[in-house]
């Protein structure tokens, strides 16, 4: 059975907590201040904490540090109001915990939340990517060669369009904004957009701005990452267009940032081996073999199985886990949104090609079924790159 430990110095919350969980197959125990927690945890095998932030002797945040010091492998939950904000965003700057809910809470959330997590807590250990989640928390990989010009689009408090623009032009700066919205409200979106109606400027600073910019100082590695970046902006591009242009669609707001997301096991698996992935990149290239056998012989696993299931622990929408998950396999039998799977499918190779990679065999038998022609996808998608290349070449200036 799994425990979980709820932290709140008033009792009528923890009576409620109790009340909502009588009929779960999981041990909850309650503690009414952080010492309490501390006992708790010293003599029970805890697996989740749940904590109020707002407490007398010792509040939320300085538990939390106590326990991330020693627990590091704990779940850590906040639940807490809008009052506490600032010790919440200093809280989750320190990656001290993994999901904020608000105050009052949803029950169904509460629960489909922690049954969710203690799912992929095993499934995680059993494909030995729990490690992924300790090492980054939401600190995930990112060059942030961006940061400088959306800090200060934000101390302007420039047009949102304009700070939504240079937000997806990082896939983990996209994905740190869905990860917590989409945490702390309890919404499934994928689209920045949506997801910045539930922020200020000042929640989007403390949100993205972090003290570890400087980690990836070297060269490769931020070559690598950079080409993974590119890749995902470019691959988000012809999605978008494919769906627009071709399909005469508007896509799906929930699927707005698929493209960008599509790689993000790439992201995780170049910054965790920076060798073997680096290695891995240049036999690809050279050797004409695609990233998805090569990944298999080195890692025993490919970027999608990474990205599927943190995409799923980070609580991001299912189209956008399906997608990443299924985009190399997309005639699988249990995918939902085939169309999706099917355009992700396409985007995602071609993209690649433009950068000389071969991620995957292409199924051609997806041109057939989307009503596509693929001499002509392949001479727009080259059109589509240039011009990318081109912009972004006027930025860098």
């Amino acid at each position: 059975m799994k425990n979980i430990l709820f932290v709140d110095d008033e009792k009528s919350i923890l009576n409620s907590l109790r009340r909502l969980f009588i009929h779960e197959e999981y041990g909850v125990f309650l503690a009414e201040n952080g010492n309490e927690a501390l006992s708790i945890l010293a003599s029970e095998n805890i697996d989740l904490l749940i904590t109020d932030m707002k407490m007398p002797v010792m509040n939320g945040y300085e538990l939390l540090k106590e326990v991330y010091k020693k627990y590091p492998k704990l779940i850590r939950i906040i639940l807490s109001g809008f009052a506490e904000k600032e010790i919440i965003m200093k809280s989750i700057r320190e990656n001290l915990a993994f999901f904020y809910l608000l105050k009052p809470w949803d029950n169904d959330h509460m629960i489909n939340l922690i049954n969710r997590l203690f799912y992929l807590k095993d499934i995680l250990e059993q494909k030995n990517l729990l490690r992924f989640v300790e090492i980054y928390g939401d600190a995930f990989p990112s060059l942030y060669s961006n940061e400088k010009e959306l800090r200060l689009k934000l101390v302007d408090k420039a047009e949102i369009e304009e700070i939504i623009k240079i937000i997806e032009r990082d896939p983990s700066t996209t994905l740190r904004v869905l990860y917590f919205v989409n945490s702390a409200y309890g919404i499934k979106t994928g689209s920045v957009k949506k997801a910045l109606n539930y922020l200020n400027l000042n929640d989007l600073e403390n949100i993205l701005f972090r003290d570890w910019y400087d980690s990836l100082d070297d060269a490769i590695t931020q070559k690598n990452i950079g080409l993974i970046v590119n890749h995902s902006i470019l691959t988000n591009k012809i999605v978008h267009y494919i769906y627009q242009e071709l399909l005469c669609k508007n896509i799906d707001l929930q699927y707005d940032s698929v493209g960008l997301l599509c790689n993000i096991g790439g992201l995780i698996l170049q910054s965790a081996f920076t060798n073997e992935y680096t290695d891995l990149i240049t036999d690809a290239k050279e050797k004409k073999e695609t990233i998805e056998k090569l990944e298999e012989k080195t890692f025993k696993m490919t970027s999608q199985e990474v990205g599927g299931y943190l995409l799923s622990w980070w609580g991001l929408p299912d189209p956008l886990i399906e997608s990443a998950s299924y985009l190399h396999k997309p005639l699988c039998d249990n995918i939902r949104n085939k169309e999706l799977v099917y355009i992700l499918h396409l985007a995602n190779y071609y993209s690649w090609k433009f950068f000389g990679l071969v991620p995957y065999e292409l199924n051609r038998k997806v041109f057939d079924l989307l009503g596509l022609k693929e001499r002509n996808l392949e001479q727009m998608v080259h059109k589509i790159a240039i011009t990318f290349i081109e912009e972004k070449q006027k930025r860098d200036l």
